[in-house]
């Protein structure tokens, strides 16, 4: 409330993931905390209710650190996917609306497919009063867009839910490497 952005509290009972779902119908954003209650258990991994929000969630999902200031130098993950382009719509806004800089990443194996990649997502921000810069990096999205945020100290990266594969699941879900993922990042999945 004080800093001027509408929200909407309740208090419902049920399944927490799904009241959640069903409440995000409603909504434009959800934010959710990356780890509940039960995150002395198993600290390498991502909150099952979170887990669940994100993959089946029809609207933007912000997964959240345990600590929360406002984003000064976000990132885009892109790569050309009908979910990519939903991803690139929000954060085009949000940083149109926040005067932001962004930072759209493609992450490929040819330098010549990142480059129309990446023309695609120019021609869509140019619409946008923004300052955009474009890279490309080589390699596995699952390991170079984690190493690109921690480089470049990125404090939230936005992507597609499924456009990524793997990338989606190191970010999410529950393999061994997620343990690896213990940056300040907050993540905005779009679906």
């Amino acid at each position: 409330e004080d800093a001027g952005v509408a929200h909407h509290e309740s208090i419902s009972e049920g399944i927490v993931h799904k009241v959640i779902l069903e409440k995000t119908q409603l909504h434009d954003l959800t934010v959710l905390g990356r780890r509940g209650l039960n995150y002395e258990l198993d600290k390498e991994l991502l909150g099952s209710t979170t887990d669940r929000v994100v993959s089946k969630a029809k609207t933007p999902v912000l997964v959240v650190t345990h600590s929360f200031e406002a984003f000064k130098n976000p990132l885009l993950a892109y790569d050309g996917s009908p979910q990519a382009r939903e991803a690139l719509a929000t954060a085009a806004k949000l940083c149109s609306d926040l005067q932001l800089p962004l930072t759209v990443l493609h992450v490929g194996k040819d330098k010549k497919d990142s480059e129309a990649v990446l023309r695609e997502a120019k021609e869509y921000l140019d619409a946008y009063t923004i300052v955009v810069k474009y890279e490309h990096a080589e390699g596995n999205p699952h390991q170079e867009v984690p190493q690109y945020v921690k480089l470049h100290n990125h404090d939230v990266l936005m992507m597609g839910a499924r456009g990524h594969g793997r990338l989606m699941e190191f970010i999410l879900g529950s393999t061994t490497e997620y343990a690896l993922w213990s940056g300040n990042c907050h993540v905005l999945v779009d679906q």
